[in-house]
């Protein structure tokens, strides 16, 4: 697997290859060191441990249960400082939703991908519809053909 983004690296890397394991992907990138991102790679992991290799993982449970923590970063060192420090507290946490000066704020999609040695592919999305103001879900199952 590759992860491909719009924003070069200090190497100029646009794409990597993504090893096996747990990744975790923010408006940063793969993996960033945000705390935001560590929480949350932590917390998925906990959730992991609690199943076996042979059991499906529930995605939408992960969700609910990982992607929803609105726990927010006191130490304002460890923020990214691109945004002014009050907004960075609001957006600190792993599910963000408050109303910045220009408007609402927040989480759109959460989105869950897992990938078995088989080739066996589920992804699940909660997206929020604008329209309604409704949270949204829906899930994909395929196999890709596996290679040696």
């Amino acid at each position: 697997m590759v992860y491909v983004t719009n924003r070069p690296t200090e190497r100029g890397n646009l794409i990597q290859e993504v090893l096996p394991g747990i990744h975790v992907l923010t408006n940063a990138s793969l993996d960033s060191p945000w705390p935001k991102a560590q929480r949350l790679d932590h917390k998925l992991k906990e959730v992991l441990a609690k199943y076996s290799k042979h059991e499906l993982l529930p995605l939408k449970e992960m969700i609910a249960e990982v992607m929803m923590d609105t726990t927010k970063d006191d130490d304002s060192s460890m923020l990214p400082h691109i945004d002014a420090r009050e907004t960075e507290y609001h957006m600190s946490s792993i599910f963000v939703d408050f109303n910045h000066p220009l408007g609402r704020c927040g989480t759109r999609n959460q989105s869950a991908l897992s990938v078995k040695s088989n080739g066996e592919i589920c992804f699940f999305e909660r997206y929020l519809d604008k329209e309604y103001d409704l949270w949204k879900e829906q899930t994909v199952t395929y196999q890709i053909q596996m290679t040696n």
